[in-house]
Parts: structure tokens; sequence; C-alpha cells
């Protein structure tokens, strides 16, 4: 099950068109109900989704639960792969920031306002919890294939290890704050440097993942463009999406119903896809503010 990669050209078409927000649509009874969310809000709010969903007789999924026929609604390939993604983003962001830090401490004077902005804008641009992607994605990569799973243990390693050096500097740059002189430049050198050995390796390690797929979109040399990498999230996100509206369409014409929570860009992007891939009469794209508000009112009439 797939669906046929755009062009760049309809890509950035569809991405304008998936900042439109449609009618908003509410999870209804007896239908297949693709409902959007934000991750990391997903644990506090299950059980009180849970029971909104038993109260109207629906199944309930997470993003990558969803199957039928035996076919993943989210594919785990390509759930990997959008981590690859991801992650190739996140280093190559922040390699930008962290070249200029390494600049700044080589200078004969140091100049230390330079070095506390990069060091920020390094740290800013590797989320804390980047290891937690590293995870999912080697996890996503096992139920892919055998293939896949060898090809991200690396970049998973790499992503894991970086953890301590990433804590290590942004203690180092807490303690530039409000200081007017860097008291042990050779040891801040040597955070910025294990951070940048495992930033160049993880773009390294992602860019090969990504040109042994199916996308095509060229990345120039080790560590590509961080516009490249950008693209490669957002084309792979869509086609995730597309799958997702495929095998919900596909259930739904066999009276599955249920609400599925998926991330909400996803929501957005099928609903731009519906000239391509029509969503079927039982499916219902409900993004994230609209069941925020049934669940509300749930908990209202629960209350009183």
């Amino acid at each position: 099950m797939g669906v046929h990669k755009p062009s760049p050209e309809a890509l950035l078409a569809l991405q304008a068109l998936a900042g439109n927000r449609a009618v908003q649509r509410a999870v209804t009874e007896g239908k297949l109900n693709i409902v959007g969310e934000h991750h990391d809000k997903t644990d506090a709010r299950e059980p009180s989704e849970r029971a909104f969903a038993q109260d109207k007789s629906l199944a309930y999924w997470r993003e990558n639960e969803f199957e039928f026929e035996f076919e993943h609604g989210d594919p785990p390939m390509l759930r990997a792969l959008q981590k690859v993604a991801f992650l190739g983003y996140w280093a190559r962001t922040a390699e930008v920031p962290l070249n200029s830090a390494v600049d700044a401490l080589a200078a004969q004077v140091v100049d230390i306002d330079a070095v506390r902005a990069e060091i920020g804008s390094v740290l800013t641009a590797l989320p804390a919890d980047q290891h937690f992607f590293a995870t999912t994605m080697y996890f996503d990569a096992g139920r892919a294939s055998s293939d896949m799973a060898a090809a991200c243990a690396p970049l998973s390693q790499e992503a894991n290890a970086l953890k301590p050096h990433r804590q290590d500097l942004a203690r180092r740059h807490a303690d530039l704050a409000g200081a007017t002189t860097i008291t042990n430049p050779a040891a801040l050198t040597a955070s910025v440097n294990a951070v940048g050995g495992h930033l160049r390796s993880m773009l390294a390690i992602a860019e090969a993942i990504v040109e042994d797929s199916d996308y095509d979109i060229a990345l120039h040399g080790t560590g590509g463009q961080q516009q490249n990498w950008d693209s490669v999230v957002a084309d792979v996100s869509l086609d995730r999406a597309g799958n997702m509206l495929l095998c919900a369409n596909e259930a739904a014409a066999a009276d599955v119903t249920g609400l599925w929570k998926v991330g909400e860009d996803h929501i957005h992007e099928m609903r731009a896809l519906a000239s391509q891939v029509t969503p079927h009469r039982n499916v219902e794209l409900t993004d994230r503010k609209e069941f925020g508000a049934q669940l509300k009112a749930r908990r209202s009439r629960t209350v009183s």
C-alpha cells in the first residue's frame, strides 16, 4: 500500500493547502475517526480519550497501532525514515553555530558573548529528548525490516551517545551566564568538540540512509543543507498521511469504526491530499482543537 510521491512543485502546493484549516468535524459514532494530537500531550489525555471513545462504542488506537488486514496504517518504514530525517535536520541545524563557537573559542581574544550565543543556538537546535527519537526510530526500523534496523542502529547509538555531551555542554553554557571570562576554555572546547564529533557522524549516517531510500532529494554532499533536510521531513510526513488515509478508507469500507489518534500535522496533510485521495464517507478527519472541545464538553457533563 502506498501513494505516488508528489513532485517538489506539487508538494509545495499541498503544503500550502495544509496551512488552510478546513471546517472542523466532530468525532462521530459509527465512523472511523482520525483525530489530531500533539504527541507530548497523549499520555496525560489518553485515559479521558479512551473513556470518550468507549462512550461512543469506538475502538481506540494510538498513531502506530492502527492496522487493517495486516497492513500498518502508519508504515514503520516511513515512521523510522522521518525520524532519521529529523535527526539529520537537527544535527545539520546545530552544526552551523557549533562551528562558529569553535572559531570563537580558537580566537586569540575569546569573545565570551559570541561563544555564549553560539552554544545557546547549538543547544536550542538539539532537542533535549532527541535520544527518545533515536530509540523510537530504531524500534520502528525493527518493525520495518532487518535491513532498516541494521542501517538505523549506528545512528541510534550516536544520538544516544550525544546525550551526556549535550548535558555537559548545557551545564557549561549555564556557567557562562553573567561571566566576564571563560575560566576553563580548554574544557569548554573539548565539550564543544565532543558534541561536534557525534553531530558529524549522525549527519553522515542519516544521509546514507535517506539516499538509500526512495526519497531522492539531493543532500549535496555529506550532511546536506538545512533546507534539504527540512524537505525530506516534509516529504516523508506527507507520504505517511497519504498511507494513513488509504488504509483508513479500506478499513471504513469494511465497516471498521473507531478513534485513531495521529499527529495534528497529518490531519491537515490528509485534508490537503483530498483531491488525490478522497476520504471514504465513513472516515472523519477531526483536528485537535475540535476534539478538545468535545472532551471538555464530556467532562462538564460528567461533573454536573
